[in-house]
This record gives structure tokens, sequence and C-alpha cells, in this order.
């Protein structure tokens, strides 16, 4: 009897013991939980508050480069593009783009920052060649006497189209090459323009140079930005010494020159 009695006690001493181990163990586990629960909301509260704005300023920076890019002004057919109504960026592929925003995926966006400096570096290099200065050697009685586009005629006095501008400065002033380029033509003596030269920059542009005094070049002289070419004077048909400047641009489509307005691609270049 009393060893029943000690059996029973014994038993219930055992389960008793248990169900303090298990409720250790619970509240253990419980504080545990707790604290990743915890550890679960603060990693929220971050990806909520800095992860995703950060993940957005990402995806807004791309598409900013993106959209520069594809909307760089053709007018200069800057490389990285076609010359078309439709022309698309050849180094900017737009799977690509949606790759890095859906997948995260750093070798893809290693791939389109490589692609980037690729076209910016052609870029740079293409903007080089085109004429970027004045091609006056700078003095303060340098001035436009005569814009270009439509104007009366000083020899007529009826309007017709003027395809450069003509400068004035002081007799005898430096005529520097605008662009890096070869000598196309060398007119020692053409009945407009007198003494004349053209410069073809290799990348659809020429660059023309009249009513020159004097001349240091031949026909297929290669030329460097700001190198003298000559200088200014009255020769051909002319009312005075000045030095008549014009850019031609080659249109793919009519295949043929055409002349644009000095003044306002030099400001788009310079801008750009």
């Amino acid at each position: 009897m009393r060893e029943n009695l000690l059996n029973k006690l014994s038993m219930i001493i055992t389960i008793f013991s248990f169900v303090l181990l298990l409720q250790f163990v619970v509240f253990t586990f419980e504080g545990r939980i707790d604290d990743k629960i915890t550890d679960i909301n603060n990693l929220q509260e971050k990806i909520d508050n800095y992860y995703i704005p950060q993940e957005d300023q990402y995806e807004e920076s791309i598409r900013r480069i993106v959209t520069y890019i594809q909307t760089t002004d053709q007018y200069l057919n800057i490389g990285g593009f076609v010359r078309s109504s439709n022309s698309t960026p050849e180094y900017i592929d737009s799977n690509l783009f949606d790759s890095i925003i859906n997948r995260n995926n750093e070798e893809d966006f290693s791939r389109l920052l490589t692609n980037v400096e690729t076209f910016f570096n052609e870029r740079n290099e293409y903007l080089d060649t085109l004429p970027s200065i004045w091609p006056i050697e700078y003095s303060p009685h340098l001035r436009i006497t005569s814009p270009f586009g439509k104007r009366y005629s000083p020899f007529t006095d009826k309007i017709v189209d003027h395809g450069g501008i003509d400068m004035a400065s002081t007799w005898g002033a430096n005529i520097l090459a605008t662009a890096p380029g070869v000598v196309e033509e060398h007119w020692i003596y053409e009945p407009t323009f007198g003494k004349y030269i053209i410069i073809n920059h290799g990348n659809g542009y020429r660059t023309h140079y009249a009513h020159l005094s004097v001349s240091y070049i031949h026909e297929g002289y290669e030329i460097e930005r700001g190198q003298v070419i000559g200088r200014m004077g009255n020769s051909g048909l002319s009312r005075g010494m000045h030095l008549h400047y014009a850019i031609s641009k080659f249109n793919e489509e009519l295949e043929e020159w055409e002349f644009i307005d000095p003044i306002s691609f030099m400001r788009e270049v310079i801008h750009e």
C-alpha cells in the first residue's frame, strides 16, 4: 500500500516536473519568437522606409539615363543613333532595361552602365569633330555683319537666301578651322567667293570660308581645329573686308548638301 502511494507520488512529481520544463521551453521559444517577430517588423520597416524608396530611385535613375539617350538631339546625328525619322539607339536595349528592373540582375546593370559609357564616349568623340569654335581669331572688333537666312542682296537690292554669316574684324585677321577635317576644295579665285576654302569633317558636315586675302592650305591637307588656314580679306564679289562663313550638312534622303545656320548649330553643340 505504501509502495503504491510512493509510486503514484513519484509519477505526479515527474509529470509536474515535465510540465514545468515544458512551460519553460514554451516561454523560452515564445521569447525567441517575439524577438524574431520584432526583427521581422524592424526589417519590414527598413524595407518600407529605405529599400523600396532606394529601388524607386534606382529605377528612376535608369529610366532617366535611357530616356535621355533615346531623346538626344538627333539633329546632330550623335553616335549611337541611326539616321532615320524613327531612329533608336544602337547601344540601348529595352529588353536589357526590363531585365534589370524585373530581376534586379547586377550583371545586366553592369552591362547597361558599360553601354551607357560606350555611348557617351562615342558621343564625346563625335562632338569633338563638330564645328564648335568661332572661325576668326578673337578681337574686340569681331562682329557679325550679316546673319543667316533671308536678306537684301547688297548687289541687287532683292531678297535672297544667305547661306552663311558674314563676320568682320581687323584687316588680315587669322581665319581658323572650326573642326578637324580634310580640305575638300581650295579656290585661288572663285568669281563669287574669291579665295575660298571648303573643309570636309567626315561626319556629314562641311565648313566654308570665303573672301580670304591669303590661304595657307591646299586640297587634301589634314586640318586640326583652331588651325590658321588663311586671313580675312575682300576677294571675290564683296563690298568690304569680311569673312563669309557657312556650315553645310549632308541630307541623306535628298542626297545633297544643305546650308544650316552656324549660330544655331554652335549653340546646339555647346549646349550638348
